[in-house]
């Protein structure tokens, strides 16, 4: 028992490189078509890019120009995103199916935050790894702004459910804890563990503000099921998503032009300036914006006009300059590559 013991936690402490190299030989070996399909399938109806910019002398030459800037660059915004969201999804599955078969559970916490610490190690992009169970149980590691870790859990065995905080420094080393029994938090409630319970498959968040960071992120789930058939619980990978906006703002288009990204909801994903995700509101409590409250010349414009007529391609004019506009979803990654 103990030696068996000992060669389960050694394939945890290894479990983040095995699955960076499990992910790299996806990618080489074409099977990326797999997770193109689940994140393309998803975010078809979630998300989509739009690449604005003004002009003043139009001609044949001018348009075929700007269209060929909107369509490299469009591919990139898509091929970025799907290469920033691509790992956590998978690595949420792949998750599932090792606490399924017991080799991580919410029972052994010590085995399940190293294993989760691992995780987001390997892939920074995954900010909080959260398990929860049916009974309300919950384990969430995340990564600090300095690079330390914190964890949280929740443990409903007790009465009343006790809520811990473990610190570590650099070295993993626990250097404080705190305990509360008030916490309100149940992970049952949320929105991620929710949805991937009822489709009883991978599921995305719309964008949302993340309860403990109060930042704008979205969430990866998938449920733990055994092998049965019965939901165990779920785990989810947050991703806080500022960095698409900072690869956004990185980009030149043209000379005045900007590329953001929405979902159906017209709500925005990402922007160049990352500060335009939130909004505090009257009552001070944060909420994700809309495109159309973007104060800025022919945005809204063409946002309302690509609502009532369905163009995916526009041409705009709002304060008395037009502007060129082209929206595109997220196939279309796998359709310009055959799949």
């Amino acid at each position: 028992m103990i030696n068996s013991d000992n060669r389960n936690a050694n394939k945890i402490l290894k479990m983040g490189q095995d699955m960076r190299n499990l992910l790299s030989f996806l990618e080489r070996r074409k099977l990326r078509v797999d997770i193109l399909t689940i994140l393309g399938g998803l975010l078809v109806l979630t998300v989509l890019s739009v690449i604005l910019y003004s002009y003043h002398n139009i001609s044949l030459v001018v348009l075929w120009l700007s269209d060929d800037i909107m369509e490299k660059t469009t591919d990139a915004v898509i091929d970025r995103t799907m290469h920033f969201l691509m790992p956590a999804a998978k690595l949420a599955e792949i998750s599932s199916h090792i606490a399924a078969n017991g080799m991580v559970s919410l029972h052994d916490n010590d085995r399940l935050e190293r294993y989760a610490i691992e995780v987001m190690q390997a892939f920074p992009q995954i900010t909080m790894f959260n398990m929860g169970d049916e009974a309300g149980n919950f384990l969430m590691p995340k990564c600090l702004v300095d690079g330390t870790i914190a964890t949280k859990s929740i443990d409903r065995t007790v009465s009343p459910p006790v809520s811990t905080w473990k610190y570590r420094n650099h070295n993993r080393e626990v250097v404080s804890i705190k305990t509360s029994t008030t916490d309100p938090y149940d992970p049952r409630t949320r929105p991620w563990y929710k949805a991937a319970k009822e489709a009883e498959r991978l599921c995305w968040t719309n964008i949302y503000i993340l309860h403990t960071d109060q930042k704008p992120g979205v969430t990866t789930s998938y449920p733990i099921v055994d092998a049965s058939g019965n939901i165990l619980g779920v785990i989810g990978c947050d991703i806080e998503i500022s960095n698409l906006s900072l690869f956004l703002k990185s980009l030149k288009i043209g000379e005045n032009g900007l590329a953001f990204i929405f979902n159906q909801q017209g709500e925005l994903m990402a922007f160049p300036d990352a500060a335009r995700l939130v909004d505090p509101g009257a009552d001070g409590i944060l909420r994700t914006v809309y495109v159309q409250e973007i104060a800025l010349p022919g945005v809204a414009t063409a946002f309302r006009q690509y609502q009532r007529l369905g163009k995916k391609k526009l041409t705009v004019e709002s304060e008395g300059k037009r502007y060129l506009a082209s929206f595109s979803s997220f196939t279309r990654l796998s359709v310009r590559n055959g799949k």
